[in-house]
């Protein structure tokens, strides 16, 4: 079975995510909500996040705004 991570104020995050896929905006905002989480977590979130963000886009600009976290 495939564990969830999932709480409550996640839903919020998720629906703007499922809303906005191509938004790094919406992907860092919820990275943000779960950074101090499980890290496990954490990167189930970015995995998404470069599988959803087209191209080159998603990686790069994940590289430039974590670092600024």
């Amino acid at each position: 079975s495939r564990t969830t991570f999932q709480d409550e104020t996640d839903i919020l995050y998720e629906e703007d995510c499922l809303r906005n896929q191509y938004s790094i905006k919406a992907w860092l905002r919820y990275i943000e909500h779960i950074r101090d989480g499980p890290n496990e977590k954490v990167n189930l979130v970015y995995e998404r996040a470069l599988r959803e963000l087209p191209g080159r886009y998603g990686a790069s600009a994940f590289s430039a705004a974590t670092m600024t976290m």
